[in-house]
């Protein structure tokens, strides 16, 4: 289980970026410093509790405070999620929105098209980077101890992290000081 409410916004600005998004197989999650894609199949185990072509919303503060990211097994009554450990335990129940009551909220921004595709990877001799925003990617990828690959396009340009298995990603900016270089 992912733990994306860390890469989800809590400014009431942009509430939007509130909630995790299913869609299209893939979970999405972002704010304003970071974006994840993650396989639906990653996320929520059992196969079938969520169809490919279902698109819908969970909060990600309920996301983390019911701590779905720590279940084990995840059950499903209509659109009302329930993460369980293996022994039975309810850690929490969380209701995700369909695309109709979503609306309300807002549109959904276009995760993947914050991803690096048409820039060539670079060798950089330094580069500043939020160890907060990193951390949160981590622990979204899959916790403290993943291994992750980082790949570098530039000092002032996306830094993408990678599970070994390049299944799931996050993207961020790195801290640019142009004064210092890094």
């Amino acid at each position: 289980m992912k733990a994306l409410h860390k890469i989800t916004s809590k400014d009431l600005l942009r509430p939007v970026l509130n909630y995790i998004q299913v869609k299209d197989d893939f979970v999405y999650a972002m704010d304003t410093h970071a974006a994840v894609i993650a396989p639906l199949n990653e996320v929520f185990f059992e196969k079938g509790i969520i169809a490919p072509d279902e698109e819908l919303y969970f909060n990600g503060q309920e996301w983390g405070a019911f701590k779905i990211y720590k279940a084990d097994i995840i059950t499903r009554d209509g659109n009302y999620y329930t993460a369980k450990t293996l022994k039975g335990t309810v850690l929490g129940t969380i209701k995700a929105l369909t695309v109709d009551e979503f609306k309300s909220i807002g549109k959904y921004p276009d995760v993947q098209s914050v991803f690096p595709t048409d820039i060539q990877p670079q060798t950089i001799s330094r580069i500043g980077i939020n160890y907060k925003v990193y951390q949160n990617a981590c622990e979204a990828l899959g916790g403290e101890s993943i291994h992750i690959r980082c790949t570098f396009y530039g000092v002032d340009k996306p830094i993408l992290l990678t599970t070994k298995d390049y299944n799931s990603k996050v993207v961020f900016m790195p801290c640019y000081d142009r004064k210092n270089g890094y």
